[in-house]
Parts: structure tokens; sequence; C-alpha cells
């Protein structure tokens, strides 16, 4: 190659490593969103009293990043009556936001926490109320709810929800109810009235055993 053209290409070349060094940075990446999760503890299915306030308030938590969020809003919205307050509240140096709960007069009451431009929401919360009628959803694989409270004398009906296959009733610790020892399909529903104070375990015995699996329990209050 000619001297001439050599140096000319090394000129070429050097100008193109000068303007990649010279040419704008990447950008950064974005930030992570912010997330909004129940907080520890949350609060979720506490049981009062109809028209009673929950003995302790419910709690979220925002963090983007792993960080806490201060100062985040967080709205908090009812459903099957009762009440909040506040119905709004900001999250604190810990990325935590509550409100204080009065549950209506129906068995459950639904909460939901959201916060604009976040991930992760709305949270549910539900607050159960000691009443004389209650009712547990079977479906496949969990009863809803699981904790289910009552009062003495009072009836709960099982319902085996839409789409629930192979499920049974077994009472423990010697208990006789609930029990439904065939294993059915929906739609059914069977019905037990509790008259003596205390907590009623049962589970599936198809997908379930005593405190573990599929299973739940009753509190008959006085």
């Amino acid at each position: 190659m000619p001297p001439a053209i050599a140096t000319l290409l090394a000129g070429l070349t050097s100008l193109a490593l000068i303007g990649c060094e010279s040419g704008s940075p990447a950008p950064p990446p974005a930030p992570p969103p912010a997330v909004v999760a129940p907080g520890s503890p949350s609060g979720d299915l506490q049981i009062a009293a109809p028209n009673a306030t929950l003995p302790a308030p419910l709690r979220v938590v925002i963090t983007q990043g792993g960080a806490p969020v201060v100062g985040r809003l967080v709205d908090w919205a009812v459903e099957n009556g009762g009440t909040v307050n506040p119905a709004s509240s900001a999250t604190g140096a810990d990325g935590a936001a509550t409100t204080v709960v009065t549950l209506g007069s129906r068995p459950i009451m639904t909460i939901t926490a959201s916060s604009a431009n976040t991930a992760g929401g709305p949270v549910q919360f539900r607050g159960l109320a000691i009443t004389n009628e209650a009712a547990v959803q079977i479906l496949n694989n969990r009863f809803d709810p699981q904790t289910t409270p009552v009062k003495a004398g009072g009836t709960v009906t099982f319902t085996w929800g839409t789409g629930a296959s192979q499920h049974d009733l077994i009472p423990d610790d010697g208990a006789d109810r609930p029990s439904e020892a065939t294993v059915r399909d929906s739609p059914f529903s069977i019905s037990f009235t509790f008259t003596t104070p205390g907590e009623y375990f049962y589970h599936c015995g198809v997908h379930g055993g005593t405190r573990s699996g599929m299973f739940g329990k009753v509190v008959v209050f006085p």
C-alpha cells in the first residue's frame, strides 16, 4: 500500500475513534417501579362484633428498589358496608400507611388499598363480623374464608363453588361438625349450627389434613 494511502487511512481511523469517544453516553436505566404490598402485620382477616372497630389498623408498605417510599398517598376504599378512617393516608419514614376499620353489619367487609403510579395494587383486605349466619365457599384447594366467625347458636353454610371438584369436610379434634364424609363436586351445599363456643377445625380429606393443606376453622363466640 502506498505510504500516502496508509497515512490517510490511519488518520480516518483516528477520527472515527475520537468520534466514538466523544459521543453521548448511554442513558441511565429507568428506576424500578414503586410497589405497594401488605405490611407485616397487615391486619387482614380480623374479627370483631358488627359495627365495632377492628383491634388493629390495616397496613400497607410502598417500596422502590427495596427502599421505603415516603409521602406517597394511599387511598382506602370500602365494600359491603363499614367505614375506614382515614380514607387516604400518606406513607411514613418506613414506607407504611395505615387506616382504622369499623365494620358494618354484614359478615364480610372488603377493603382495598391503592396508590397512583405503583405496581402490586390494589391490595385487598377483609374484616369479619360475628353474626348469626355465615358462609364458606369451598373452592379448589382452599376454603374461603379460611377462618369463619359465628355467634353461638348460629349457622354456617358450606357451598361448593363453581367448578369445585372432589372435596369433603372432615372435622378435627374429635368434633362432630362440620362433617360431610362423601367426596362431592359442585353444585352442593350443607349447613351446620354451632351451639357451643370454641374453635372448630376441619379439612378436606382429599386435598388437606389436620391443620395442613386445605383446612379451615369456625370460631364460635358466646
